[in-house]
């Protein structure tokens, strides 16, 4: 999702989650993205509360043809997008 709210389709098949619902809001020098993204559409239950999930929050700023532009990570990654041992928890409520 881009700050104009348009929604690129992600580079690896399959990976796009469906019904997925966003809004954008841009400021000067910043913009902020806010995401749903239904359980159902990741073909998953709801998680219960104390259930914890392994994720990562990236960013990815192509500029022209060159994907490796600028590629920015919420945990710590070492080895790539897909270092999930390195992933940040989050614990449902």
């Amino acid at each position: 999702v881009n700050a104009a709210n348009e929604k690129m389709e992600y580079w690896e098949s399959g990976q796009n989650p469906i019904g997925a619902d966003t809004a954008t809001h841009i400021d000067k020098g910043s913009w902020m993205v806010e995401m749903t993204i239904p359980y159902k559409g990741l073909g998953i239950k709801p998680p219960k509360p104390g259930d914890k999930w392994r994720i990562s929050l990236c960013r990815h700023r192509p500029e022209g043809k060159d994907f490796n532009s600028e590629l920015i990570v919420w945990a710590p990654l070492q080895r790539g997008f897909k270092d999930i041992a390195n992933f940040g928890t989050l614990i449902f409520k």
